[in-house]
């Protein structure tokens, strides 16, 4: 990832739990590897979320707005398969994602194709 930008509010003291007015991740990238037993090099990951989630107690509470991803790539690794495919130039808006009531004024935008 060459950059990553958060703007943090203070409503994040008061609300409950983080509230970014605005993300950016410029050039992020992500690699998925499937390995012979059919697993993923995520699939840990996966299981401590699964976890977490049966436990509604301990649920997080945020509000993410204006998150942007400029020129993103994922690279996918199929080592039963022996092949490689990868998906480059992704340019991705979305203006929130919230458990949280939280009243953003701004609207995502990507730039322009040059």
């Amino acid at each position: 990832m060459k950059e990553m930008f958060a703007n943090i509010q203070l409503a994040s003291i008061f609300g409950g739990g983080p509230v970014l007015d605005e993300i950016r991740f410029i050039k992020p990238y992500v690699n998925i590897v499937r390995h012979a037993d059919r697993t993923y090099n995520f699939t840990d990951l996966v299981e401590i979320i699964m976890k977490r989630r049966e436990d509604k107690s301990k649920r997080l509470k945020y509000s993410l707005n204006n998150i942007r991803v400029i020129d993103g790539g994922v690279y996918i690794d199929d080592g039963p398969k022996k092949v490689h495919h990868e998906v480059r130039n992704i340019h991705l808006a979305i203006p929130f994602l919230s458990n949280l009531p939280y009243y953003v004024d701004r609207y995502v935008h990507l730039p322009s194709r040059q």
